[in-house]
């Protein structure tokens, strides 16, 4: 109903579901009230929709028109060609009351051409270009010129506003089918270039006090005792030295990528079936500002560095095989084994987790609709890290305004091995809300066992039925 901001804290006023009034009360409010409802809601003398730009916010419309057609060039190469235009407005601000706009317009071209020289073969060549919407750089649109002359003496490739992020892709790939329709795979290869990659830049700044980035917050006064500023100047300490604050910032790149991708599927009898994907996947920073571990390193261009979070090598294969048991039940056997690649964990490509395998098995008995399977998941029980990622060092940081300033590794651990029994029923309804018709799987109970290296015990079983 309405929301109310002062110097003590941030005041919600709204009406619950019963019809009742009611009100919470905060240091301070992250809103993620769509836009439709926000400019609806009144802010004291200021409408809803300024003061949660005023919090920090991104609001973005979008509207295009796609057309395609298809021509046959002979019996068996067809080309294929589509076009969209885009239109995307992005606004967006930071502790500040005027919002900032940016509109990006674009053309998405793509092509493939296509040789099927039999029912079994498929050999294509295709081009597309895709688009992630630009920005407003609000921290820095809003920088005071003192704020600015900082960020840019730290972070020089930063804007005020973001280009988009476009992807030029490029591929040539086959699809065959083999022996009879018992087999099939699909082999492709790629090259991308990626323009305006989003990334985020560290700026340790000296903000003025009064500014949309800094209000009167710390090292700010207007009593202006010794040690601190008034409004207007940079920001200090009781002691005379810089008031610092650590922000991120976005900054745009560029990076190349390549790799090969392999899937298969194969019957290998009447009752055996097996499937097998592999990726081999590369990147590489063509352009890339990141300093967030210039701290450690000392350098901040990441040129020749791989995108962080995504292994070189991956791939699965898995199989299965069904036979029947008595007349009414079948009986069944499957696996997979997955594979997961070394990946770093960060731009600076200077820490990594290590590849890792997976094993997953499961056997059980099916009739019908109903299906009764004992499994186990991490069936060696693998403890290499599931994921890593660049974090904020806490125990570094030398204060809270320079929270960002030391970096560490956030680390995943795997599940550990678990096992259980497992029930589902099939059932052929139509679920209307999903406005598909077809089979659903109904989860029956499920009983399952985790078992640490220090041999504890828990058992949790559950009922799910899907309506």
């Amino acid at each position: 109903d309405r929301i109310q901001q002062n110097a003590k804290g941030v005041k919600v006023s709204y009406t619950d579901a019963s019809g009742k009034k009611a009100e919470v009360a905060g240091d301070y409010m992250i809103c993620t009230i769509p836009l439709s409802v926000l400019k609806n809601i009144t802010g004291g003398d200021r409408p809803m929709f300024d003061l949660g730009i005023a919090f920090g916010g991104t609001f973005g419309y979008a509207w295009g028109v796609f057309g395609s057609v298809t021509y046959d060039i002979t019996d068996t190469v067809t080309a294929n060609l589509e076009g969209r235009y885009q239109n995307n407005k992005s606004t967006t601000a930071t502790l500040t009351p005027a919002p900032l706009s940016k509109v990006d317009k674009n053309f998405l071209p793509r092509a493939i051409l296509r040789w099927q020289p039999t029912d079994d073969t498929n050999i294509y060549a295709s081009y597309s270009k895709g688009v992630i919407q630009g920005a407003p750089n609000a921290q820095i649109a809003a920088a005071t010129p003192n704020e600015l002359r900082q960020y840019l003496a730290q972070i020089p490739t930063v804007t005020a506003t973001l280009p988009p992020e476009i992807l030029d892709m490029y591929e040539l790939g086959w699809k065959q089918t083999v022996l009879d329709n018992r087999a099939n795979f699909s082999l492709a290869t790629y090259y991308g270039n990626w323009k305006g990659q989003k990334g985020r830049g560290l700026g340790l700044i000296q903000e003025d006090c009064g500014s949309p980035s800094h209000g009167p917050n710390g090292g700010c006064t207007t009593g202006t005792p010794l040690g601190l500023s008034a409004t207007g100047q940079p920001a200090r300490n009781l002691d005379g030295s810089p008031f610092l604050n650590s922000r991120n910032v976005n900054v745009a790149g560029t990076s190349k990528l390549w790799g090969l991708e392999f899937e298969g599927n194969a019957a290998i009898t009447e009752h055996w079936v097996v499937h097998g994907n592999l990726t081999y996947a590369r990147s590489e920073y063509k352009d890339y500002l990141f300093n967030f571990f210039a701290f450690n390193t000392g350098f901040s261009q990441m040129k020749g560095n791989q995108n962080p979070r995504f292994p070189k090598w991956s791939g699965t294969i898995n199989s299965g095989y069904t036979a029947e048991l008595t007349q009414d039940w079948d009986w069944f056997i499957n696996g997979d084994l997955i594979y997961f690649g070394k990946t770093f964990s960060d731009e600076a490509n200077i820490a990594y987790c290590d590849g890792y395998w997976l094993t997953n098995a499961r056997a059980g008995v099916e009739k019908d609709a109903l299906r009764v399977e004992l499994f186990v998941k991490n069936v060696f029980n693998d403890k290499n890290w599931a994921a890593c990622n660049r974090w904020t060092s806490f125990d570094e940081a030398p204060s809270l305004a320079l929270l960002t300033s030391r970096q560490g590794i956030a680390v995943s651990p795997q599940n550990k091995r678990q096992f259980g029994l497992r029930t589902s029923i099939v059932s052929s309804q139509t679920d209307l809300t999903m406005a598909t018709s077809g089979p659903r799987v109904i989860p029956g109970p499920v009983l399952f066992w985790n078992v640490s290296r220090h041999l504890g015990l828990s058992i949790l079983t559950f009922w799910n039925k899907e309506k």
